[in-house]
């Protein structure tokens, strides 16, 4: 009866432990919203009042009371950034933390030291086209190719040309350890609803290929920490120079490309070298020069590209006139 009774109880208490656990395993993969508001209120049971900001294919503007999950002291009228989760009653932010309005441009003094080769990738939150919440580390023992676009871009020159050769790498990656970033710079506009319509006019997988979001706040600091200078010019039409790094398994970033005229073969033997996989040399010294040169030249394309063209005809000239030379010579010591 002893045996019986302890028995029962044990079960009780594994019964209890795995219910309560449930919930937060359930909470780990429910779809999250980075919003940003203004608190109203704050209310005697640790509830908010707050306004937040219209977001798109998602949200209209509105003030409703939201649960507060882990929050740090609030104030009426203070400027927050939050993932919102629509899965409970009421509606819950997590992550929140005092955060003024995106403007792209402005200054950021979160930001110390722009990251380079060596460095490790910043350990943030950021949601992906699905609204999985995302950290960098979670790609750790994969080679990262990571971008910055944004869904509104009509130059096609731009971040739809980077876009297109993400599919061709998806397509070149197959399976193997590898994932494709692309992060917006235009955060308020691309939700995870606007990201996952892009997503799927270029095919993206979201197993090999994520297209990336968060907080207003947290996605500038990701981009000033890459030395992203981004101005809006009009509304939706964003001036950005163009940035895009190579990572290594280890996470520590490999090469830092500062043009959007990467070629995506060379990308991809770049990859492929890091990954420890057989890649073409002569690809690499490609990305590798026109990577130099462009950060000598001050990012200029155009000036980079005269250069290469310039240096390769240096080369070409170099290897006929020796072969010329050798087979004139030859000739001359046969007849002599």
């Amino acid at each position: 009866m002893l045996f019986r009774l302890r028995f029962l109880g044990l079960l009780a208490v594994s019964i209890a432990a795995l219910c309560w656990a449930a919930p937060a395993s359930a909470t780990s993969s429910v779809p999250l919203v980075p919003i940003h508001g203004v608190v109203l209120a704050v209310m005697p049971n640790g509830d908010a009042i707050v306004r937040n900001d219209p977001v798109a294919g998602t949200l209209n503007a509105q003030s409703i009371e939201y649960r507060l999950i882990d929050p740090p002291k609030l104030h009426a009228g203070e400027s927050i950034d939050a993932f919102l989760d629509m899965s409970t009653t009421p509606w819950s932010l997590r992550h929140v933390h005092p955060a003024d309005a995106f403007v792209a441009g402005s200054a950021n003094t979160k930001v110390s030291r722009i990251l380079g080769v060596g460095d490790l990738l910043p350990d943030v939150p950021l949601v992906d086209q699905r609204g999985r919440l995302v950290h960098f580390k979670d790609f750790l023992g994969k080679t990262l190719v990571l971008s910055f676009v944004y869904t509104r871009c009509k130059d096609a020159d731009e971040c739809p040309a980077v876009s297109a050769k993400y599919h061709y790498l998806q397509g070149q990656f197959g399976n193997g350890p590898f994932h494709l970033i692309e992060i917006t710079i235009d955060p308020t506009y691309d939700t995870p609803a606007v990201l996952a319509a892009y997503a799927k006019k270029y095919d993206a997988d979201p197993s090999r290929w994520s297209l990336l979001t968060g907080e207003p706040s947290t996605v500038k600091t990701v981009g000033d920490d890459f030395n992203l200078s981004v101005v809006e010019d009009r509304p939706g039409d964003f001036i950005h120079n163009d940035v895009t790094v190579l990572v290594a398994p280890d996470g520590r970033i490999a090469q830092v490309i500062q043009t959007d005229a990467w070629s995506p073969k060379d990308v991809l033997a770049a990859a492929r070298n890091l990954a420890g996989l057989s890649s073409s040399p002569l690809r690499r010294f490609n990305l590798w020069l026109m990577s130099g040169i462009i950060a000598l030249c001050g990012g200029s394309e155009q000036v980079a590209s005269g250069v290469m063209s310039l240096l390769w005809l240096t080369v070409a000239i170099g290897f006929f006139g020796y072969l010329f030379y050798w087979t004139a010579r030859k000739i001359f010591i046969e007849n002599a």
